[in-house]
């Protein structure tokens, strides 16, 4: 049997899916044998006394992945970098992290677009940030703190 942790998010709920058709369609020989495919297509052959042993490895692995969490590090030079940004460029930057785009915080600062992209690139290297994804992150996610 192959281990249901090489399996993506999508895989294993077809499989869970496949399990649930195998057993609830066990009377019906060509619906069940469809399901039966699926699974052995997903973990390898299987009998059905393997459908109970199966489902606990799912939850199991529905256990671990639930675990996981995503932890970015602030980092400390970007809050420094903050400090050396002109009064324009916070507002622009407050201003993204509320969701506004760059048409709408030209206008609302009664500049020119080219200008608000001039402010987003000054203020993407003053964080010392790669990215105008990392960027908009960076706004929504220390809104509070602007």
């Amino acid at each position: 049997m192959k281990p249901i942790r090489n399996l993506d998010n999508s895989a294993l709920w077809a499989l869970k899916t496949a399990l649930d058709g195998l057993q609830r369609f066990h009377s019906d020989e060509q619906t069940s044998a469809y399901f039966k495919r699926i699974v052995d297509a997903l973990v390898g052959p299987i009998d059905s006394l393997n459908v109970w042993a199966i489902r606990d490895q799912i939850n199991e692995e529905d256990q671990r992945r639930s675990r996981r969490i995503a932890v970015k590090v602030a980092d400390l030079n970007a809050y420094h970098g903050v400090e050396r940004l002109g009064e324009q460029e916070l507002r622009v930057l407050k201003l993204i992290g509320e969701g506004h785009h760059t048409k709408d915080i030209a206008n609302l600062l009664s500049i020119n677009v080219r200008t608000v992209a001039n402010h987003k690139n000054h203020i993407t290297a003053k964080l010392g940030l790669s990215t105008a994804k990392d960027l908009v992150k960076f706004a929504v996610n220390h809104l509070h703190f602007l």
